[in-house]
C-alpha cells in the first residue's frame, strides 16, 4: 500500500511538472507571438509615416522657345499649398561675317520663385500667386548693316516682383500653365558698336535701366515627373500593400479565431489609414 501511494505521488509529481513546463512554454510562445505582432505593426506604422508622396515638375516656356531662348524650370511642392521653383535661361547666338556684321543674341539668366497655390485640387494645379527674383546678363545686336547697328550689353541686370499662374492638366503627366509677372527691372547696360576706323568694338554710352511693368508672360508645357507625379498614390499603395502581405505571411501560423480576428482588425485599420493618407 505504501509503495502504491509512493508511485501515485510520483505520478502526480511528474504530471504537475509536465503541466508546469507546458504552461511556461505556452506563455512564452504567446509572448513571442505578441511581440512579433507588435514589432511588425510598429514597422508598418513607421512605413506609413515615412513614405510620403513627392511632387516635382519640369517645364519650359514655349514663348521663350519660339524666341530661340532655351529655358527650363524645376518646381518642387514643399507642402501646405506651397511650392518652390528654380528657372534657368541660356542662349549664345553669334553669326554673320565680317566681324562688323556680327549679330549677337546672347541671354543668360537664372531665378527663383516661391508660390502659394489657392485651394488647388491637386498639388501644382490650379491658381497660384508668387514672388520671384531673377538675375542675369545679355548682349543683343541686330541690324548690323545699317545705321541702327548698335548693340546693347549688360553685365548684370536683375528683376523682382509678383507673379500669377494657372495650371491645367491636358494629359496624364502633362499640364499647360499660363503665367504673368509684374515687377521691376534694374541694372546698368552699355550701348556699343564696331568702329571701322579703329577696327574694334567701342562703347558709345552707359545707361541705368529703371523699368516697372510686365516682366514676363508665358505659356509653359509642364511635365509631372514619375508615376502620377513622382512618388504617386499608386506606388505608395503598392508599397503598403506589399508590407501588409508580408505582415500577414509572417503571422499566418496564428490560426486561432481570436488571433485571426486581431489580424483582420489591424489590417482594416491599416487600409483605413492608407485611404486617409491618399486624401
Amino acid at each position: 500500500m505504501d509503495k502504491f501511494k509512493q508511485k501515485g505521488n510520483c505520478s502526480v509529481f511528474w504530471v504537475c511538472l509536465i503541466c508546469l513546463l507546458f504552461s511556461t512554454t505556452f506563455l512564452s510562445a504567446q509572448n513571442t507571438e505578441t511581440d512579433a505582432i507588435n514589432a511588425q505593426e510598429a514597422y508598418l506604422n513607421e512605413k506609413i509615416d515615412t513614405v510620403k508622396p513627392q511632387y516635382v515638375a519640369l517645364k519650359t516656356n514655349l514663348f521663350y522657345d519660339a524666341a530661340l531662348l532655351p529655358n527650363i524650370t524645376a518646381e518642387w511642392y514643399i507642402g501646405k499649398q506651397w511650392s518652390l521653383a528654380v528657372e534657368g535661361n541660356w542662349n549664345w547666338w553669334t553669326f554673320g561675317n565680317p566681324v562688323q556684321n556680327h549679330t549677337h543674341y546672347r541671354i543668360q539668366a537664372a531665378g527663383i520663385e516661391l508660390r502659394r497655390w489657392l485651394n488647388s485640387p491637386n498639388p501644382l494645379q490650379g491658381h497660384a500667386l508668387g514672388v520671384y527674383s531673377m538675375i542675369g546678363n545679355y548682349d543683343i545686336r541686330f541690324s548690323p548693316e545699317n545705321e541702327k547697328s548698335a548693340g546693347y550689353l549688360s553685365y548684370l541686370s536683375w528683376s523682382a516682383g509678383l507673379s500669377y499662374a494657372y495650371s491645367i492638366p491636358i494629359a496624364r503627366r502633362f499640364n499647360l500653365e499660363l503665367g504673368l509677372a509684374m515687377g521691376y527691372i534694374g541694372g546698368r547696360y552699355y550701348k556699343y558698336d564696331y568702329c571701322m576706323m579703329h577696327q574694334q568694338w567701342e562703347q558709345q554710352a552707359i545707361y541705368n535701366r529703371k523699368y516697372f511693368g510686365p516682366t514676363r508672360i508665358g505659356v509653359s508645357l509642364v511635365w509631372q515627373l514619375g508615376r502620377d507625379n513622382g512618388y504617386s498614390s499608386k506606388s505608395y499603395k503598392k508599397t503598403v500593400t506589399i508590407e501588409s502581405q508580408n505582415y500577414q505571411m509572417k503571422n499566418q501560423e496564428f490560426d486561432s479565431d481570436y488571433k485571426f480576428f486581431q489580424l483582420k482588425k489591424r489590417s482594416e485599420e491599416l487600409q483605413q489609414r492608407l485611404q486617409e493618407s491618399e486624401q
